[in-house]
């Protein structure tokens, strides 16, 4: 009869091994949930940028007319100083 001879230095390799692998699994896991939530912010993104481009271009023509409604008041004053010295 022959006897079989266990390595117990085997066996602990083997532990080590499915240790490993099931780390491998908990990362691959884990990698999946950071993709999932790197995709729901993708898309929440894109859905708020028409929003934002809207607020941005609303604020370039708040921006300009402002701007041209300071030349005109100016104009305004400039007119009314006029206006008020021929009258004395």
């Amino acid at each position: 009869m022959q006897k079989l001879e266990v390595n117990y230095d085997s066996f602990d390799d083997i532990d080590l091994i499915n240790e490993r692998d099931e780390q491998i699994k908990d990362l691959h896991e884990n990698m999946k949930e950071v993709n999932q939530l790197f995709n729901e912010i993708n898309s929440l993104v894109t859905v708020q940028q028409e929003p934002i481009d809207n607020i941005q271009t609303n604020i370039e023509k708040t921006n300009q007319n402002i701007t041209k409604a300071l030349e005109e008041l100016n104009k305004a004053a400039e007119n009314q100083k006029k206006s008020s010295c021929t009258i004395v």
